[in-house]
């Protein structure tokens, strides 16, 4: 099925681009309807008025660069795809946690940009096959820079973990367990322990879901849930009470007159009228 053409509203922060826009777009059968000079002019775009913003930028150039970082989701109110001219996997990085939707090279294939904007437009993420593969190899990198210390601390973080019971564990002190998981964090770049073990979820090929490794009783009853065998339980304490009282009124007052008091106590138990 034949997908609608792309109206761009571009930005040109590089001031030597490498893509000739003029060149490439009619070949994928994109145009640009809005020229952009300014990050605060997008903030101005309304969905209508184009599918996306199309950023080209120097990584090189740090002001541009801080501008292109403006172009996050709760300021603009469409997705985001920025070209850059070189490859600075720092800055990427930043700018994905910007939210900035789609990320490639001025230097891509026409087919790889038409992919990207397609997915751009749905809002989904988009990385070129030349950032992908330099961020597999970064994360690669990563890994094997792990000590088994730090992969068994991060196994536990994953797990759930408190900085007491890794500290138990390693047989260190609690400080020293909070200073290795506060290192193991500035490494990995995560900001707290859910990025942590979702970093550990990318390692093991595995969902790691939060639970925690600390002793949990299992199998409790629930709380109104009723015991069992109450009733026996009430009937022998009436009898026990019943023959107590029944031994206290004998001792107490022998003869006729002790026996009926007790025959007495004995139905007022009965009828539960004491």
């Amino acid at each position: 099925m034949h997908q609608p053409p792309f109206r761009l509203a571009v930005l040109v922060a590089d001031q030597q681009p490498l893509l000739d826009l003029a060149t490439v777009l009619p070949s994928i059968d994109a145009a640009v309807v809005v020229s952009l000079r300014s990050a605060a002019e997008a903030m101005t775009l309304q969905p209508g008025d184009a599918d996306l913003i199309l950023v080209l930028v120097d990584q090189a150039d740090a002001m541009t660069f801080r501008e292109v970082l403006l172009l996050r989701p709760h300021r603009v109110r469409l997705p985001v795809f920025v070209l850059y001219r070189t490859l600075n996997l720092s800055n990427l990085i930043l700018a994905c946690e910007h939210g900035i939707n789609g990320h490639g090279l001025q230097s891509l294939e026409s087919v790889d940009l038409c992919i990207g904007l397609t997915a751009v437009r749905r809002r989904s993420l988009y990385l070129c096959p030349t950032i992908f593969a330099a961020l597999s190899t970064r994360f690669q990198q990563i890994i094997d820079d792990l000590s088994d210390t730090s992969e068994r601390i991060l196994s536990m973080v994953a797990a759930g973990a408190s900085s007491k019971t890794i500290a138990t564990l390693l047989s260190v002190s609690r400080r020293t367990a909070e200073y290795h998981v506060d290192r193991l964090s500035r490494t990995l770049g995560a900001q707290n322990r859910s990025e942590l073990a979702a970093f550990w979820g990318r390692i093991s090929g595995v969902e790691h879901r939060a639970q925690s490794i600390e002793p949990r009783t299992e199998n409790r009853e629930p709380e109104n849930r009723e015991p069992e065998n109450r009733e026996p339980r009430t009937e022998n304490l009436r009898t026990e009470n019943r023959e107590l009282r029944t031994e206290n009124w004998e001792i107490r007052e022998p003869g006729n007159k002790a026996l009926q008091r007790v025959e007495h106590s004995a139905r007022c138990i009965d009828t539960s009228e004491c």
